[in-house]
């Protein structure tokens, strides 16, 4: 029996017709690093992977961490092994191994889906680095020309290291970094670094930002940012919020990256969005609240979210595609987090993913 579609799915997909295929429709992948209990290689994520695909997701970006030892170190930087220490706001930091993340992209590559790989860096969770100065984007505060040569090195090391894995396993996009606010001045340094990496990596290399300037986005193949933009009045019950008024929402905050767009001559990626399923007050005014545990959950309240990402922002031309926050095999209908797997969030890929397939 066919699946019966909401009008407003209709009305997108038949309006968009030739510009889905080619997009990029996809999550970013996490294991142990950021709150998910299993290793990329464990048979539970590689199990998720096909039920993610079978909805018609076309894509997964592998986003996990490495450390360097604080915010005003300038390296090495290096994986690290076990969970966060008490108070550390993810339930396990370790970094994935090498022969795991090997694993998962040969996984993903066999589903017919393409990878992103996206190694990111954070200070380490030690006691002493609780809430500010924790945060990737503060790496460099303080830094002198000279430490900024030498964090670069360190860094051109690590991210050279991923480029060649990625090189070795084809895959298809490489992310040179993410959510590195502070060194986002450092344009010589970043130029440098996406020449480094294009002379061994042949695909697609861009940077990820939050939503702080880069000066230098003519050097990335995509302007890619995380967006959680606040969508609703922070006293709104979610329960009562629409899709279209979600929609509607995006759009002012969606012409800025449509400027960048135009500007650059770049495609939008956007490299991260999404929210928990939870009923909380005002959730869709800061969607990326994780602290969600305790809350009621509500599974509509992810579900819309989603709805509302596919009607507005991906159906723009200019919107290369999509990598929601998170995917991974934790998930399920008594799971609070970002996670989707087994919830009705999922349902809305695969609604799509029923029109879009050529009859």
């Amino acid at each position: 029996m066919p699946i019966k579609l909401p009008p407003f799915f209709l009305l997108f997909t038949l309006g968009l017709s030739g510009h889905v295929a080619a997009k990029m429709l996809g999550f970013n992948f996490v294991a142990e690093g950021f709150e998910g209990p299993f290793s990329y290689d464990d048979p539970e994520s590689i199990s998720s992977l096909a039920v993610a695909r079978s909805a018609g997701v076309n894509s997964f970006t592998l986003s996990f961490p490495w450390y360097i030892e604080s915010i005003n170190s300038t390296g090495p930087i290096y994986p690290v092994s076990g969970g966060c220490p008490t108070g550390a706001p993810f339930n396990n930091a370790s970094s994935p191994s090498n022969a795991s993340v090997v694993t998962a992209i040969r996984a993903i590559h066999a589903l017919g889906a393409s990878v992103v790989l996206r190694p990111l860096i954070d200070p380490h969770w030690s006691a002493t680095q609780k809430g500010s100065g924790c945060w990737r984007g503060e790496i460099g505060t303080h830094f002198t020309p000279a430490q900024w040569d030498a964090f670069f090195a360190s860094y051109t090391d690590f991210i050279l290291f991923w480029a060649g894995v990625a090189a070795a396993e084809e895959v298809e996009t490489f992310c040179i970094g993410g959510e590195l606010s502070d060194t986002q001045s450092q344009s010589t340094h970043w130029r440098a670094l996406f020449s480094r990496v294009r002379a061994v990596f042949p695909g697609i290399v861009y940077y990820s930002s939050t939503d702080s300037p880069v000066d230098w986005w003519d050097a990335s193949d995509y302007i890619a940012v995380d967006m959680y933009p606040s969508l609703s009045s922070a006293t709104a019950d979610p329960t009562e919020v629409s899709v279209a008024s979600l929609v509607a929402a995006w759009e002012p905050y969606l012409q800025k990256y449509h400027n960048l767009s135009l500007a650059y001559g770049k495609p939008l990626l956007m490299q991260e969005t999404g929210i928990c399923s939870v009923n909380k007050v005002g959730l869709y005014s800061q969607p990326a609240f994780f602290e969600c545990y305790g809350l009621p959950l509500d599974q509509d309240v992810q579900k819309k979210y989603y709805e509302a990402i596919l009607l507005g922002p991906f159906s723009k031309p200019w919107v290369t595609g999509i990598a929601f926050w998170k995917w991974g095999a934790q998930g399920g209908p008594n799971d609070p987090t970002f996670f989707p797997l087994n919830k009705s969030a999922m349902q809305v890929f695969q609604n799509f993913s029923e029109v879009m397939r050529p009859s």
